[in-house]
C-alpha cells in the first residue's frame, strides 16, 4: 500500500491567480502600481482643484511639495522593475500569459499602442516627467 503525503502536491504547485500567474508573481510584475496610482489620483485631484481657481498668484509648486513624500512610491516600483521584465519574459511563451498579455493590449488598443513592458515602465518615466514639466513652469513664471 501506498500513500503519498499531501505536502508533495501541494509544495510543488501554486495557485494561478490570473493569466497562468500566482500570486506571487503578479505581486513581482505589477508592484507597488497601485499605490501609486491611489497617489497620483490625489496629486491629480489637488491640481485640478487648483486649476478650477486660477489666477495671476496661483501656484503649482507647494502642490508638489505636499506630495514629495509620495514620490518615494516611484523608486520602490523601479526597485522591483527588473524582477518584473524577468517574470514577464519567463511567462510569455506560457499560452495562459501570452493570451491573458493579448487580450489586455486589444482591451487597451484604442488608448494605447505600447506593449506590455513598455506599459510597466511607465511609472518609472513619470518622475522625469514631472521634472521637465516643472522646469517648463519655471520659464512662465
Amino acid at each position: 500500500s501506498s500513500s503519498a503525503t499531501p505536502s508533495t502536491t501541494t509544495a510543488t504547485t501554486e495557485a494561478t491567480v490570473l493569466g497562468g500567474l500566482t500570486k506571487n508573481d503578479v505581486t513581482l510584475l505589477f508592484g507597488n502600481i497601485e499605490d501609486i496610482c491611489e497617489e497620483n489620483d490625489k496629486l491629480l485631484w489637488d491640481l485640478e482643484r487648483r486649476f478650477e481657481n486660477w489666477n495671476s498668484c496661483s501656484t503649482i509648486g507647494d502642490i508638489f511639495v505636499k506630495n514629495l513624500g509620495n514620490f518615494q512610491l516611484y523608486g520602490n516600483y523601479n526597485a522591483g522593475y527588473s524582477d518584473a521584465a524577468e517574470i514577464f519574459n519567463k511567462r510569455k511563451k506560457a499560452p495562459e500569459f501570452s493570451s491573458f498579455v493579448e487580450a489586455q493590449q486589444l482591451l487597451l488598443a484604442d488608448q494605447s499602442n505600447l506593449d506590455f513592458l513598455s506599459l510597466l515602465i511607465m511609472p518609472i518615466q513619470r518622475i522625469p516627467r514631472y521634472r521637465m514639466l516643472l522646469i517648463e513652469c519655471l520659464k512662465y513664471t
